[in-house]
């Protein structure tokens, strides 16, 4: 028998590793999976049955034990470079077609604007949403923190639309009043009950919102204490250019 750390690890099948203290030098048992005694970086999960139904189980069990909280976006490029680059384009290309277009645009300034906003829609529009290339969905593992890397599966990241997010309106759904003296759970719950209303409003009503990120968090923000702070976020709407 190999010699066993005092901390090793199981390996799942789908690769994700947890660290286990083994009871012995002959091995032990993690989440009802037996674990061979071997050294930290051969440890693995032992099962009597064929590989496929071993794969399966491994994943679930690892899916089961993960409490995710938060899913973080990762852009292409931060926002002030994007809108700088979008600019710097926009500028060139107006500025194409010598004095006798510059001379149109000072006459009918209304047709520069039309062009603005076809250069800037032609570039990507808002930077928001549209950069995104990926996600890190954050997760509790026991006494670890980990994030899942998700990200599109183009060899090469450029800036490119497929579909463009464009601002649509201020509000999703009507309003849900929050009365004085409310709870940090009764918040949560009024925040669920405009979620399943704004399921069924026209914007949406053929789409799924999928909350199940938010119901894991949501029962243990302090959301009276996030209210009442000070910090406020300026709404970015991006309608310069836009036209809903």
């Amino acid at each position: 028998m190999l010699p066993v750390r005092e901390i090793g690890e199981v390996i799942f099948a789908d690769g994700f590793r947890q660290p286990v203290a083994p009871k012995s030098d002959e091995g032990g048992s993690f989440a009802g999976v037996r674990v061979q005694a071997l050294p930290f970086f051969q440890r693995r999960v032992i099962r009597q049955r064929d590989g496929k139904k071993f794969a399966a189980e491994g994943k679930w069990r690892l899916n089961s034990l993960m409490k995710t909280f938060f899913d973080i976006p990762v852009y292409r490029i931060p926002q002030e470079k994007y809108e700088s680059e979008q600019n710097s384009f926009i500028q060139h290309e107006m500025s194409e077609g010598g004095e006798i277009v510059q001379e149109m645009y000072r006459r009918e300034p209304e047709q520069k604007t039309r062009m603005e906003q076809h250069l800037w829609k032609t570039y990507g529009g808002c930077w928001r949403f549209n950069e995104i290339i990926g996600f890190i969905r954050l997760h509790f593992f026991f006494t670890q923190i980990r994030g899942e890397y998700w990200r599109v599966t183009a060899k090469k990241i450029v800036r490119t639309r497929k579909k463009c997010f464009a601002f649509l309106d201020l509000k999703v759904t009507y309003e849900e009043e929050i009365p004085p003296g409310s709870t940090n759970a009764e918040v949560f719950a009024l925040i669920q009950k405009y979620l399943a209303r704004a399921q069924n409003e026209r914007y949406v009503r053929k789409f799924f919102i999928d909350t199940s990120v938010f119901e894991n968090i949501g029962p243990f923000v302090d959301w009276n204490g996030l209210r009442q702070s000070d910090s406020r976020q300026t709404v970015q709407t991006c309608q310069r250019h836009e036209t809903v």
